[in-house]
């Protein structure tokens, strides 16, 4: 049987690089349930913060989006797009970014 200190050592390693299931950990079989509840749990943050990520890099404004300023489309003045994540052509997927901000990013 593996001591606590064994299992939250696994849990620790594993959340550092977590290539594989936890839960099918050999000389863990005991804990079983709590790694999967575990594996499950860390995914679900992950994502959390994955979409928090995504939403906050929506949020911004496109930096091509300054070279075609357009009318907004309630007629009250210009606007500029906000960027389209992942469905733009310069998408950085390394840096999560456009790729003119990547070019930022090394300054």
């Amino acid at each position: 049987m593996k001591t606590r200190e064994q299992v939250e050592a696994l849990k620790k390693n594993w959340h550092k690089d977590p290539i594989w299931d936890i839960e099918a950990t050999d000389g863990f079989e005991e804990y079983h349930d709590e790694l999967k509840a575990y594996h499950l749990e860390c995914e679900y943050r992950w994502e959390l913060a994955r979409q928090k990520h995504h939403t906050e890099l929506a949020s911004k404004v496109c930096p091509l989006s300054m070279a075609y300023i357009h009318r907004n489309s309630d007629d009250t003045g210009f606007g500029f797009d906000t960027c389209q994540v992942e469905k733009c052509a310069l998408w950085n997927e390394p840096n999560e970014c456009c790729a003119i901000r990547a070019l930022n990013l090394h300054d």
